[in-house]
């Protein structure tokens, strides 16, 4: 069994419009808004109002101030999460290979349902949402459970694809032989948090764009084929 594992904030752009409030924030106190690398490396994973006073924002205003700010932001502007470009292809190109697909998310599955049937997505996910995040117990937990729907000897090829250098790092620490990671870079983490990885976790390719796995995947395939008589490997 060959199998795809996917943060479901990965396919989804889950970036885009929180940057976009950010920047309306930023604009409504007239003051010049943060890159959205800047917004990657900083904000993503430390919303503090010290990260806002130092980029403009004036002192007296409240994190309840931006909360109240961003909600009427929010209403106006988020009418729906898109996927990211290239993400429906990949889906749809990995189904196609024969590629079992994972999506790993933080809520239940109907709420994933509900996001992926908007973008035309839900189809080649059908029913394999799997709630939780990408820890590695947790990627564990979903190759063990891939081996019981499957009644297989379990996965023979795992591809794991975030855009999250931790969750990358995760299931680089995964002991399995045939598991291999693609850092995504247009999404949460920019390529810096990705070039800062550990080399022993770093990811064995990193896209900026889904459309560029594809022919990643291609490769792989090419390699193992028994009429190409090469060996499958990783330069």
């Amino acid at each position: 069994m060959k199998l795809v594992i996917l943060d479901k904030g990965t396919v989804l752009d889950t970036i885009s419009p929180p940057y976009n409030d950010m920047v309306a924030i930023f604009r409504h106190y007239e003051c010049k808004p943060p890159t959205f690398d800047d917004y990657r490396d900083n904000f993503v994973a430390n919303d503090s109002m010290e990260l806002y006073w130092d980029r403009g924002i004036p002192p007296h205003v409240t994190a309840r101030d931006l909360s109240r700010l961003r909600m009427e932001i929010h209403r106006e502007e988020w009418a729906t999460v898109a996927l990211q470009p290239g993400a429906k292809e990949l889906l749809n190109h990995c189904e196609r290979l024969g590629f079992t697909i994972f999506l790993v998310t933080s809520g239940t599955y109907e709420s994933t349902a509900c996001s992926l049937q908007g973008p035309g997505a839900r189809k080649p996910v059908e029913d394999r949402a799997y709630s939780r995040p990408p820890r590695r117990e947790d990627l564990l937990d979903i190759l063990a459970l891939a081996k019981e729907m499957f009644g297989d000897e379990g996965p023979r090829e795992v591809w794991y694809i975030d855009d999250m250098a931790s969750g990358v790092a995760a299931a680089k620490n995964v002991p399995l032989e045939g598991i291999y990671t693609i850092g995504f870079t247009g999404g949460s983490n920019s390529p810096k948090m990705f070039e800062e990885i550990p080399q022993g976790q770093a990811p064995d390719h990193v896209v900026n764009s889904f459309f560029d796995i594809p022919p990643i995947l291609d490769a792989y395939v090419a390699l193992r084929d028994p009429a190409m008589q090469k060996p499958w490997a990783i330069n």
